[in-house]
């Protein structure tokens, strides 16, 4: 092979469609590849917020009552005083209220059954008011947060309670929950 054809060959200018195509895949290849982890970040990062919040609230839940126990003033006999719970019991406290508990299991609670679950309670719903989570819903924004707390008898320990503070929310029709459970002792 002579040097002049040599120069011929490797000096083609020029793509040919078969190079502009497979140039076109890589880059959409790369595209699609993008999109899909920043979709993906996308989704994590909004569920990640939905599980701060509702770790919160069970928490908020917890604190709650162990305010109330703090707070508990023998001589007013409004405040309430979970030592003198008999049964186990489902409530809906909200971080406003005064000492005061609204039970569901008197006349609020569809389901009688102590087994209810945050999910399964339809007065539980939460809202967003003023800044704060309550169930109060006359002015206020809802949310997709339910919230119960139970208080129960710990049977082997007197003067000690179980409270648990469960937190369901609900997205895509897919209904996901947390519980968070302490024991608190009669030390007043």
């Amino acid at each position: 092979m002579n040097l002049n054809n040599y120069k011929n060959l490797t000096n083609q200018q020029g793509l040919t469609l078969i190079e502009t195509t497979i140039g076109l895949g890589i880059l959409m290849v790369g595209i699609m590849a993008s999109l899909t982890v920043m979709f993906s970040s996308f989704q994590y990062s909004q569920q990640a917020e939905y599980e701060i919040v509702v770790v919160n609230l069970a928490r908020e839940g917890i604190e709650i009552v162990r305010s109330m126990r703090n707070n508990e003033d023998d001589n007013d006999p409004t405040d309430f005083d979970i030592f003198t719970l008999t049964e186990d019991s489902n409530y809906d406290f909200d971080i406003e209220d005064d000492n005061v508990a609204d039970t569901l299991m008197e006349n609020n609670l569809i389901n009688t059954e102590y087994n209810i679950t945050a999910a399964d309670c339809n007065i539980c719903s939460l809202y967003f008011k003023d800044g704060k989570y309550v169930h109060d819903s006359n002015g206020s924004t809802p949310t997709i947060y339910n919230r119960l707390i139970k208080i129960e008898e710990v049977d082997t320990q007197p003067n000690v309670k179980r409270v648990i503070s469960e937190v369901s929310w609900n997205i895509k029709n897919k209904t996901y929950s947390y519980t968070l459970e302490t024991y608190l002792y009669d030390w007043q």
